[in-house]
C-alpha cells in the first residue's frame, strides 16, 4: 500500500502518488512513502504486469539489489541481493560476476546507484529530523468515499500542517530556505491531490 520515498524524489512523484509521512513501529521514527491504494496490502498503480504511473521510485528500480553493511561496526557496505527474487534466474539479463569471480560492469553500476541512494537517504532522515525538530507534522487520517458507496479511512499518516509551516518564526524559515526544504515541502502538500487519481483507478477496479 505504500512505498518509501527520498525526500529527492517529491518533485517527481508528487505528480503520480500522495506523498504522506509514517510512523515506524519500532523505532518512532517518521519516513516518507508513497501512497499506492486505498486499503492494506493494496497497490493500484503496480499491479502485476501493469504499470500506472510514469515514475518509478528508487525503492522500487533498486530491486533486488540493496546495500548492507559488513558488520555493525564497520563502515563498509556491500551489494545484497535478494535470492528468492523472480528476477534472479540463468536465462537472461546481465551476469553478477565474471569469468575471473569479480563484480561484472552491471552490478558495480547497481552499487554506485545504492551508494547515491544510501546518501540520499541519509538526506531525507535529515529532512524528516528538521520537520519533527520544528513541529510541523500533524496526523492526517483520511476518510474516503468509494464508488460503491463504502467509506474507508486512511489511518496513521501524518502531513506538514500547513497552519504552523505559516505561522513559523523567521528563523526557522531562513533555517528551512538555506536547507533547500521547502521544494519538498510544497511538492508534499500538493501531492495529496493524487488522492482522487487513486479513487479513480479504485473505481476502475471494482467496476471489472
Amino acid at each position: 500500500q505504500m512505498i518509501p520515498l527520498l525526500a529527492a524524489e517529491f518533485m517527481r512523484a508528487s505528480v503520480e502518488f500522495p506523498i504522506f509521512f509514517v510512523k515506524q513501529e519500532q523505532t518512532g521514527n517518521f519516513k516518507p512513502a508513497a501512497l499506492m491504494g486505498t486499503v492494506a496490502n493494496e497497490n493500484l498503480i503496480f499491479n502485476g504486469s501493469v504499470v500506472r504511473t510514469h515514475y518509478i521510485p528508487a525503492n522500487i528500480r533498486r530491486y533486488p539489489f540493496s546495500v548492507g553493511g559488513v558488520s555493525r561496526e564497520s563502515e563498509e557496505i556491500v551489494v545484497c541481493i535478494d535470492e528468492a527474487s523472480d528476477w534472479l534466474n540463468e536465462k537472461e539479463g546481465f551476469v553478477l560476476f565474471d569469468e575471473a569471480g569479480k563484480a561484472s560492469k552491471e552490478v558495480q553500476q547497481v552499487g554506485q546507484m545504492l551508494v547515491d541512494l544510501l546518501a540520499k537517504d541519509q538526506a531525507t532522515d535529515s529532512f524528516v529530523d528538521c520537520l519533527v525538530e520544528f513541529d510541523l507534522l500533524e496526523r492526517a487520517d483520511i476518510t474516503l468515499n468509494l464508488s460503491n458507496g463504502e467509506k474507508v479511512t486512511l489511518a496513521g499518516i501524518y502531513k506538514v500542517s500547513e497552519d504552523k509551516l505559516n505561522s513559523l518564526e523567521d528563523a526557522k524559515v531562513l533555517a528551512l530556505h538555506k536547507k533547500h526544504y521547502f521544494a519538498a515541502i510544497h511538492a508534499h502538500l500538493s501531492s495529496i491531490n493524487q488522492i482522487n487519481k487513486l479513487l479513480t483507478l479504485k473505481s476502475s477496479e471494482m467496476a471489472k
